[in-house]
């Protein structure tokens, strides 16, 4: 038994604004990243800012999400995928959303302010305010506003 607490994990949080993100994280193309304050980003989170990310404030971000601001261009089947440009497309994650681990939010997509995403989703649609979406691909299974809560 041991007196102080101990953390298993080998990463470390670090201060991002009034927020924490662990040292695990990977961020492609920072620059074109906005993050709100008391943010909360977890281990082995992946985010692919080339075509531009917002997260918005008190958003929690569970370990092994992806987050994505662009897809490999395709339209021109005489040139290898790899070959041909991004296709930028802006994600915008709203204010107090929670997205649940192994989540992936794909390149384009707007998750409203007030959002739950299940764990293991694949968010290819915008999600309205409130919202809770799961799934492979990820659909609405109810909303917060009306969600029977567990009071004490």
């Amino acid at each position: 038994m041991m007196d102080e607490p101990y953390e298993h994990n080998t990463t470390k949080w670090i201060t991002w604004g009034n927020g924490w993100i662990r040292e695990s994280v990977r961020i492609y193309e920072g620059k074109n990243l906005k993050i709100g304050n008391d943010v909360h980003v977890s281990d082995d989170y992946y985010l692919n800012a080339i075509g531009g990310i917002t997260i918005g404030d008190s958003t929690l971000i569970g370990p092994h999400t992806q987050i994505y601001s662009s897809e490999h261009g395709y339209s021109d089947p005489n040139v290898n995928i790899r070959n041909q440009p991004d296709v930028l497309k802006e994600t915008v994650i709203g204010k107090d959303v929670w997205i649940g681990a192994g989540a992936i939010i794909t390149g384009g997509v707007k998750v409203g302010d007030h959002v739950v995403i299940g764990a293991g989703s694949v968010v290819t649609k915008d999600v309205p305010d409130y919202e809770i979406w799961v799934g492979v691909p990820a659909k609405k299974i109810g909303d917060r506003r009306h969600a029977t809560l567990l009071r004490r």
